[in-house]
């Protein structure tokens, strides 16, 4: 028996097909406010011929690649709300980000918020093939290179993010095990 499965973008939001275990398929689709899989069957038939939806059959590659994207410009659009939380205490912050930290966004093994003091932030740890150093340039911009220390495994780069209707600047911090070329992938994001 092969396994079945498909990818699509309908109105670039991605939607994939997959195999359950009884021999079933189920249909996900990525949710555009927390970064994760969920079960939506609606877009069976959205992927139908004259469902009068725009869609695309993508190859797994071109799907991941969507995904990351679509998961980036999330997270400059959590940047961008992060800018106007109220006050830097955990609560605000977790407000600001407009979805809820359980079930982890962006199907992070780990997220950490520390809020007020010096230096507030959300740390999220993500799953390899979250995201990449690409998916990210293209969402939140030109990234500077943080120094490391030379023992460190990890090496990071820094993006900004500025509103100008904005209380705060945010800075998203992206850490990569070895390199951080284009098609490096993110291990742990911060935003402070």
């Amino acid at each position: 028996m092969t396994s079945y499965s498909a990818y699509y973008a309908v109105n670039d939001r991605p939607v994939k097909f997959v195999q359950l275990a009884d021999g079933g398929v189920d249909c996900l689709v990525l949710d555009m406010q927390s970064g994760r899989f969920v079960p939506d069957r609606s877009y069976f038939a959205a992927v139908a011929p004259g469902s009068g939806k725009d869609v695309d059959q993508l190859s797994p590659q071109d799907f991941d690649a969507l995904v990351m994207l679509q998961r980036a410009r999330l997270l400059r659009t959590w940047c961008e709300r992060l800018s106007a939380a109220v006050t830097t205490e955990e609560q605000y912050l977790v407000a600001a980000l407009g979805v809820t930290l359980e079930p982890r966004p962006l199907e992070a093994e780990q997220i950490y918020v520390s809020g007020g003091g010096a230096a507030p932030n959300i740390e999220l740890w993500l799953q390899p093939n979250t995201l990449t150093r690409e998916a990210l340039d293209l969402a939140l911009g030109t990234a500077r290179a943080v120094p490391t220390i030379p023992s460190g495994d990890f090496r990071s780069v820094v993006y900004t993010v500025t509103v100008p209707s904005g209380f705060y600047k945010v800075s998203a911090f992206a850490d990569f095990e070895g390199s951080v070329q284009p098609r490096a992938t993110v291990r742990k994001v911060i935003l402070r």
